[in-house]
């Protein structure tokens, strides 16, 4: 995984990551991943409003079920360093 990019927001820290997974006779999958973390409870609200905007504009998911599933050795990543959240898709919830 590489740092592309944070944003300190005041309540909130955004994190991009960029991780790889590369395959056999085909093209690496490429991720961005947005790591949030709020520095107190109105940070949390304040980011899943972010979100839920980023959401509405966006409307599509930006990974299907398989894709989310082939995830699994970056979501073990992110675990191992202790990333709460990692094994859940925010997206859906949102």
């Amino acid at each position: 995984m590489v740092y592309g990019a944070g944003a300190d927001l005041g309540d909130s820290v955004i994190l991009e990551l960029i991780s790889e997974i590369p395959r056999a006779f085909r093209p690496s999958l490429i991720y961005e991943i947005w790591v949030v973390m709020p520095k107190s409870p109105e940070g949390a609200a304040s980011s899943r409003k972010l979100m839920k905007a980023i959401a509405s504009r966006v409307k599509v998911p930006p990974l299907t079920d398989e894709e989310w599933d082939g995830l699994e050795p970056i979501r073990t990543s992110l675990l191992e360093t202790g990333i709460t959240g990692a094994n859940y898709n925010l997206w859906q919830a949102l």
